[in-house]
């Protein structure tokens, strides 16, 4: 009687397959990792442009729907250049019926607010905060007896709003 020893252990054959195998499993893995993290970044940079949009759509729809009646002041000068005046009860800088006033000069938006009464071109006179809203391409804002309507672009997409003044 011949016996044959047979051992229970892995041969280097066997754990080389091995190892190959969870090589190329951690490669798939690492790719997959490297393609979430750039989706995530993507989105996330995509989500921060919605919210900035919504954040300036809300505070000019503010600003505009509770203007004093006929305080809005437009001045559309040339292609580069807005400036809407107006008097309203929304305040960022908690101040009581604010003059509020959006500029947009060299494809910036500006947002002015003063407890005095703005004219353009500002002066010194003027107590002012002035907050820099960010880059725009486009803004014009027209006016009827009872709207307004906004007409923006920011990232190359333009946006129409209609509002309606409360205290009209």
């Amino acid at each position: 009687m011949i016996y044959t020893s047979r051992s229970k252990a892995f041969t280097l054959l066997e754990m080389l397959i091995a190892i190959m195998i969870f090589t190329l499993i951690s490669i798939f893995l690492y790719r997959s990792l490297a393609t979430l993290n750039s989706t995530n970044k993507f989105y996330g940079e995509k989500l921060s442009q919605i919210a900035y949009d919504q954040k300036l759509l809300k505070t000019i729809y503010l600003d505009l729907s509770m203007a004093v009646i006929r305080s809005v002041y437009i001045i559309n000068q040339d292609r580069d250049t807005a400036v809407v005046l107006m008097q309203t009860s929304h305040s960022v800088h908690r101040r009581v019926m604010p003059y509020v006033g959006y500029v947009v000069r060299n494809k910036k938006l500006f947002r002015v607010e003063s407890s005095q009464k703005l004219t353009y071109p500002f002066n010194e006179v003027n107590e002012m905060i002035v907050d820099e809203v960010g880059a725009i391409e486009h803004f014009r804002l027209y006016s009827s007896k009872t709207h307004f309507l906004l007409d923006y672009s920011s990232d190359q997409d333009p946006k129409l709003m209609k509002v309606r003044g409360l205290n009209y």
